[in-house]
């Protein structure tokens, strides 16, 4: 037995030393390969990967930050020349008079969240004591937007202590990114195609009321001789910045919503879950901004001279340049994104290109806004020193304001000795060449204009032999001169003044123009104490045959306010030329006037003549 024994310790023991052996064969096999890949370190698999989470919240910080620089910039980290000042930024303008920019977000967030860890982290970092290596020369980042996230994958290897840590750096930031991507690409494609926002300020002004602090005249007929119209281009550019307030405020983006009360103006296109507004910033608008004319004055004037009914026309052409800030909400961001649009205006049209104020505007305003520093204020009266409203005050060709009710007109001149004028319907314009330092307390004194009065009477004729259509040998008065409304026909009475020399412009009056109408006077405002020609021809007012003319010279000095016209109106028939519609020929004037010298009646006098 104990032969045995030991026999069988002697294989146990052997055996034993065959297994050791094996053991630290293999282990020194593997150890054979720590040069390239050492097996890690007690405890250093923990510390790699808080080094790790530290990367990719640095990266995580980076592409946030990233992003709201460009969402508060439009697109872009980095402005370029198509930016407007906005708040404390520049904002990128996407859209100008036709063109469009595009933005690749990817490209972008790529490109700055590689310069952004490149700035942040050092080849070598100490990480608690380990020492992390960063191969900056093979870093890639890929950035993809999809609904709801973005995610980057960041590729840049990394070593602690000589052991390389697992790649890529994954990071998640939830984000609205991709539907403010969509919406912004659509209404850029919209305003191109449509040019919405030009369209609904042009839309505002013409439905802009007169009176209120949105009114932008475009086109209007004034009536009412008390009534002018007068605007500059300080009143225009603070009520068009109101209604571009307004306008923008009022815009909204969606496919179903609808608002009330009108007007709302919807860009109908979907926004999805993300929020959108539409601003106006502040902007130099009076660079921006031109009216013409400007100022603007019109004033109503006696329609044909020969009532009260005034009349005045305007037409306002307006060209301006503005930005509509776009806002889109990131909820889960936190930040808004925002780019800029312009809108472009030339003569009430949506321009093409960029809309540049003309230098002749500018040369106005820069006399008769930044230079008028010289303060006037003036009351105009007429001759019982009753106030008069609505009278245009000018300073050379500089408009300084329209007086209100008490006659009272205020603004500046510009610094300097000029001429000063006032106007006012029915009144006599007032001239004076005057220092502006003389207009700060000053009353000046507008008399009426000479309104002289024409009765109107008709002298019955009878025509001679006939000699051919419209032609006589001559005509008789047959009866003594009447109101034109003693007649049995109506008459419309045409009256021509002609002058003899350059003191009064050619006048022309209608009288009686419809049916059933029989005025006997007209109102001459302004009759010169000059020579002038009367031509003067009388018509059927339904069927337009002519029933005489007549012809004169008036001197009108000495004239009293009352004049008496008398004109030959021929009733008798020679035969009946009436029924056959034939007309008095007009070469007969010179024997139809004769006829009235002949019957003791002056073509024109300052007495009634029975």
């Amino acid at each position: 037995m104990s032969g045995f024994r030991k026999k069988g310790q002697i294989e146990l023991v052997f055996v034993l030393v065959l297994v050791i052996i094996g053991v630290v064969a293999a282990y020194s096999f593997l150890y054979s390969g720590t040069n390239n890949n050492p097996l890690p370190q007690t405890g250093l698999s923990d510390e790699t990967k808080v080094i790790k989470d530290s990367v990719m919240n640095l990266a995580r910080k980076g592409l946030i930050d990233n992003l709201k620089t460009i969402y508060k910039q439009g697109g872009y980290t980095q402005n370029t020349n198509d930016s407007i000042r906005f708040g404390m930024t520049d904002v990128e303008v996407l859209y100008d008079a036709g063109n469009m920019r595009s933005f690749d977000f990817e490209k972008e967030l790529e490109k700055n969240l590689g310069e952004y860890l490149t700035e942040n982290l050092a080849e070598e970092t100490d990480f608690y004591g380990k020492t992390a290596e960063f191969d900056f020369e093979s870093l890639e980042v890929d950035v993809r937007i999809i609904r709801g996230v973005i995610t980057a994958d960041i590729n840049l290897p990394t070593k602690v202590n000589g052991i390389p840590v697992s790649q890529p750096y994954e990071i998640t930031v939830p984000s609205d990114l991709f539907d403010i991507i969509r919406f912004s690409d659509e209404i850029l494609l919209y305003q191109n195609a449509t040019r919405f926002f030009d369209m609904n300020i042009l839309d505002a002004m013409a439905r802009s009321k007169p009176g209120s602090g949105y009114w932008m005249p475009l086109s209007d007929i004034i009536t009412g001789c008390e009534n002018a119209f007068f605007v500059d281009k300080e009143r225009l550019v603070r009520n068009f910045r109101e209604l571009i307030k307004y306008t923008t405020s009022h815009t909204i983006s969606s496919k179903t919503e609808s608002r009330k009360p009108d007007p709302f103006y919807n860009t109908n296109i979907s926004t999805g879950s993300i929020d959108v507004a539409f601003i106006y910033p502040q902007w130099n608008l009076e660079a921006n901004f031109e009216a013409f004319p400007s100022p603007a004055l019109s004033i109503p004037r006696r329609l044909l001279s020969m009532s009260s009914y005034c009349l005045a026309y305007y037409n306002m052409s307006y060209s301006f340049r503005y930005p509509v800030i776009v806002y889109a909400n990131d909820e889960p961001l936190g930040e808004w994104f925002r780019f800029a649009v312009m809108v472009n205006v030339r003569d009430n049209n949506p321009a093409d290109e960029k809309v540049v104020i003309s230098s002749g505007i500018a040369d106005y305003y820069e006399l008769c806004d930044k230079k008028a520093k010289c303060p006037v204020k003036m009351r105009v009266v007429d001759a019982a020193q009753k106030p008069l409203s609505n009278a245009a005050v000018l300073f050379d060709e500089c408009v300084i304001d329209t007086t209100d009710s008490n006659g009272i007109a205020e603004g500046f001149a510009p610094c300097y000795a000029g001429e000063l004028t006032i106007r006012k319907d029915g009144m006599e314009v007032f001239n004076a060449f005057v220092k502006s330092d003389d207009l700060k307390s000053v009353q000046a004194v507008l008399p009426s204009k000479r309104i002289t009065r024409i009765n109107l009477y008709g002298v019955p004729m009878k025509p001679g032999t006939p000699k051919s259509d419209g032609v006589y040998t001559d005509y008789t008065a047959i009866d003594r001169p009447a109101a034109l409304d003693e007649f049995k026909d109506d008459f419309l009475v045409s009256i021509q003044i002609l002058p003899t020399n350059d003191v009064l412009t050619e006048s022309y009056f209608l009288l009686n123009i419809g049916p059933g109408e029989v005025r006997n006077y007209i109102e001459f405002e302004g009759l010169p104490k000059e020579e002038f020609n009367f031509v003067v021809t009388i018509m059927d007012n339904v069927n337009g045959i002519i029933y005489g003319y007549s012809q004169f010279i008036f001197d009108s000095e000495g004239t009293e306010e009352e004049l008496y016209l008398y004109l030959p109106i021929v009733t008798g028939t020679y035969p009946d030329y009436k029924k056959r519609g034939i007309s008095i020929a007009p070469n007969e004037i010179i024997k139809l006037t004769g006829a009235l010298t002949k019957a003791g009646i002056e073509p024109i006098s300052g007495s009634e003549q029975r």
